[in-house]
């Protein structure tokens, strides 16, 4: 799920019920207050199409702006990779944990830890699903894909493909910014796909 493509339907919402009213007004000409009744249900009838797929009836500002930086993290500085774009969405001593170890201290070492997968799958493409926000917080799934065209860290490419899900929480600031990151995800099952097996110690 793109997070943007929520937003985009609000104004999608809008052009159709300008739409929608002026035909109202051609077939049966009613007067300028039902008109703006009319309007007004129809914009809340299709916005709420796509607010109750986050399970909100009533979305907040603050909520929004979480929903755009969400979708700045992940369509912007990961799909597109334009890690740069990270101080839109991130605080400077924001804090990044990988399967509950710290991985990140702040905003320049999250940078250079999205290198390294950018580096090792140049196509790579995450894409979210059962976004759930609740307070400061947004829970989500994550399906990770890509080919393994470059070097991976300290692993030399294989030219292999790799499909990984996981799991991520965030938590945002008062402005809607991320001020922290947990990712959990199988670590081992990616390395197998990539060729590499865990082999058990030799006891003799």
């Amino acid at each position: 799920m793109k997070v943007g493509k929520i937003i985009k339907n609000y104004v999608l919402s809008i052009v159709m019920a300008s739409f929608c009213i002026n035909k109202i007004n051609v077939l049966i000409k009613p007067s300028k207050g039902t008109l703006f009744l009319l309007g007004g249900l129809i914009v809340l009838l299709l916005a709420s199409c796509d607010q109750k797929k986050l399970g909100r009836n009533n979305m907040s500002s603050k909520e929004m702006q979480m929903l755009i930086t969400l979708d700045t993290l992940m369509e912007a500085c990961w799909n597109k990779k334009e890690i740069a774009k990270l101080e839109l969405v991130m605080t400077e001593d924001v804090s990044r944990r990988v399967n509950n170890i710290i991985v990140a201290h702040n905003r320049k070492e999250v940078a250079a830890n999205i290198a390294v997968f950018i580096s090792g799958f140049p196509d790579l493409t995450i894409t979210l699903s059962n976004l759930h926000l609740s307070d400061n917080y947004a829970f989500y799934n994550w399906t990770f894909s890509g080919t393994n065209t470059g070097i991976f860290g300290e692993f030399p490419a294989t030219g292999k493909k790799v499909k990984v899900n996981g799991i991520s929480k965030i938590i945002f600031n008062e402005e809607g910014i991320i001020v922290q990151e947990d990712v959990s995800y199988n670590e081992l099952d990616l390395l197998q796909q990539l060729g590499y097996s865990l082999n058990p110690p030799n006891f003799d």
